[in-house]
């Protein structure tokens, strides 16, 4: 997120949300933040249960998964349809994340301007609502270490990148194993090829965006809070 759209945060708390309402409104983001992060956890979740339970069942090395009171059985349409279910749930945690993304820099601007400090001082930092690498970067940064900057900085990277790879992998696998196993003579196994491309597509084009974003507002983060030379 640049300057500009960071200047028409500001603008518009300042247009838009009277004085009094400021506090209630941080009350209400607050709660979104959280409802979105527990969201994206289950996301997370329903992924993880999918890659492990995808490619045990195709392979016969397991007949059955019981999940309470639902069973996913060896060649049945759930596991069919696997793939498909994965890559949307992918697709809506991005979408969430960006919007997590969002959120959290109207949370900064709102607390610098409802308490008057500067956005992106020692005081408005210690009230935000930071991810673990975000605080472990910024805490490196006022010890004045370059190095560790700079280190943390590359394993924020590399999570970033094993996170994002990971779910497109396991998602071009599902669509391959589908493509070998599947006999191309009725909608649902067509549909069930087809869907998890056009949303592995469009998941990429949203991944792009939010990782731009993010990578933004850690660097513009590194040069205020860290005075870090551009």
């Amino acid at each position: 997120m640049d300057n500009d759209v960071s200047q028409k945060i500001g603008s518009l708390i300042e247009a838009e949300l009277p004085i009094k309402d400021r506090e209630k409104y941080l009350d209400i983001l607050t709660n979104r933040i959280e409802g979105n992060i527990k969201l994206n956890s289950k996301f997370i979740n329903i992924m993880l249960l999918c890659i492990l339970a995808f490619p045990l069942l195709v392979s016969s090395k397991i007949s059955e998964i019981s999940l309470g009171p639902f069973k996913l059985v060896e060649d049945s349409i759930i596991v069919l349809l696997i793939p498909t279910v994965f890559t949307f749930i992918h697709y809506r945690y991005m979408s969430v994340w960006a919007n997590i993304t969002q959120q959290k820099e109207i949370y900064k601007y709102l607390t610098s301007n409802i308490f008057s400090i500067n956005t992106n001082s020692l005081l408005n930092y210690n009230i935000s609502l930071q991810s673990f690498t975000e605080s472990a970067i910024l805490n490196h940064i006022r010890g004045g270490s370059r190095f560790l900057i700079k280190t943390m900085a590359f394993i924020w990277l590399l999570m970033l990148f094993i996170v994002f790879v990971i779910p497109y992998a396991f998602g071009i696998y599902g669509v391959c194993i589908l493509y070998t196993k599947l006999e191309f003579n009725s909608v649902i196994n067509w549909l069930s090829f087809v869907i998890p491309i056009f949303l592995m597509l469009g998941t990429l084009i949203a991944t792009v965006q939010c990782l731009l974003e993010d990578v933004g507002i850690l660097n513009k983060n590194l040069i205020e809070f860290g005075d870090v030379p551009k």
